[in-house]
C-alpha cells in the first residue's frame, strides 16, 4: 500500500469511517499511511442521511478535519448512491 500510494503521487486517501477503528485502540491501516497523506473520510456504507450526517459528525472529530466525502448508498447490489439522502445530508452537514 505504501509503495502504491507512493508510485502514485497521491496526496490524499479516502478511507471509508464505518470500516476502520477511528479510537486508535487497535492496529488499522491508518497506522500504515505516510503522516504526509491527508486522509479524506467518507460515509460509505450509509444507507440514510441521518447516518451519514453520524458519520461525518464522528470522522471530523476523530480524524480533525472539516473535510468529507459525502455519500449515502440507495441500493446494496449496484452501491449507487441515493441521491435525495445524500442531499438531504449535505444540507445539515
Amino acid at each position: 500500500m505504501k509503495a502504491a500510494h507512493a508510485a502514485s503521487g497521491a496526496e490524499m486517501v479516502t478511507v471509508a469511517v464505518n470500516r476502520v477503528p477511528l479510537d486508535r485502540k487497535t492496529e488499522s491501516f491508518l497506522d500504515h499511511l505516510d503522516p504526509k497523506l491527508q486522509i479524506l473520510p467518507n460515509t460509505a456504507g450509509c444507507y440514510d442521511a441521518d447516518h451519514a450526517i453520524r458519520t461525518a459528525r464522528l470522522a471530523r472529530e476523530a480524524l480533525d478535519t472539516e473535510w468529507i466525502k459525502l455519500e449515502v448508498i440507495g441500493d446494496q447490489v449496484t452501491l449507487l448512491p441515493d441521491n435525495e439522502q445524500t442531499l438531504e445530508a449535505a444540507k445539515v452537514w
